[in-house]
């Protein structure tokens, strides 16, 4: 309710929830596991990030292709900077990178990783920065800078993002 309530800065976000499935065999979308039981910590994007993205990956795919060497082809997952383009795999990737089964207010993200794996079975790392003020500001996986945080909901908490989250590789704390 939370993201739909404000779609007019997350309804990129809530497409890729929408399109992006549970398990291999299910019909239910990650949405849907949202608005259900269980307590959850989502790192919510904005539409600017998801459409940086979509761009920026997209720019790096075609850029690969100019070589002619099928070897050097950087497969970033996007082939395309549109929305409705985005494979469903991809939606499910972004989605659960989003979020964690557990509830992370930002006084409780301490040292250099968020102690529990997101839906990918990933650990998200925890940094921090100084913007252009002089505030300090907290970034996940490195890019994620957090601007609006620890919005409370009935399940859990939203965090919004400047940037969508890449994947990471990280399995071990």
């Amino acid at each position: 309710d939370y993201l739909e309530n404000r779609s007019d800065q997350f309804s990129d976000f809530i497409t890729i929830l929408n399109r992006a499935t549970i398990g291999r065999e299910s019909a239910g979308s990650v949405k849907h596991l949202l608005s259900t039981y269980g307590n959850y910590t989502c790192f919510a994007p904005t539409n600017a990030a998801v459409q940086r993205h979509l761009f920026e990956q997209d720019s790096i795919y075609r850029a690969s292709l100019v070589d002619d060497n099928p070897n050097d082809i950087v497969w970033t997952g996007v082939t395309s900077p549109e929305l409705s383009e985005l494979s469903d795999s991809m939606c499910k990737v972004i989605s659960q990178t989003h979020l964690l089964n557990a509830v992370y207010l930002t006084t409780d993200m301490e040292g250099d990783i968020i102690p529990t794996m997101n839906l990918n079975d990933r650990y998200l790392s925890l940094s921090y920065d100084v913007d252009a003020a002089g505030l300090n500001v907290l970034l996940i996986n490195g890019t994620g800078k957090i601007i609006a945080k620890d919005e409370e909901v009935e399940n859990g908490v939203v965090h919004t993002i400047a940037s969508v989250l890449n994947p990471s590789t990280n399995t071990v704390p």
